[in-house]
């Protein structure tokens, strides 16, 4: 499992290993806020990715799930296993 904010590391990892698989877990920025828990949108803290530090959005992940509470959470891990072939 790899948390990778940049393209380079991303590509490094499909160039590096095997089987790599990129899940993409995107929300809007209302619901980051909505769902911040340990206070890193609300509060204005400094160096914060998608706030004040820059990142990259993945263009070409396997899979994008769009996480904004659309789907219940067993939904998405059904879907997950069905894309990857894990049934």
């Amino acid at each position: 499992c790899s948390i990778a904010m940049y393209t380079e590391v991303r590509a490094w990892n499909r160039e590096n290993i095997e089987n790599y698989r990129e899940v993409y877990l995107k929300v809007t920025h209302e619901t980051l806020y909505r769902r911040d828990q340990k206070k890193l949108y609300s509060s204005k803290a400094k160096n914060v990715v998608g706030v004040d530090l820059p990142w990259d959005e993945p263009g070409h992940s396997s899979i994008v799930i769009q996480n904004d509470g659309q789907e219940m959470p067993e939904e998405i891990v059904d879907r997950l296993f069905r894309f990857f072939g894990l049934e």
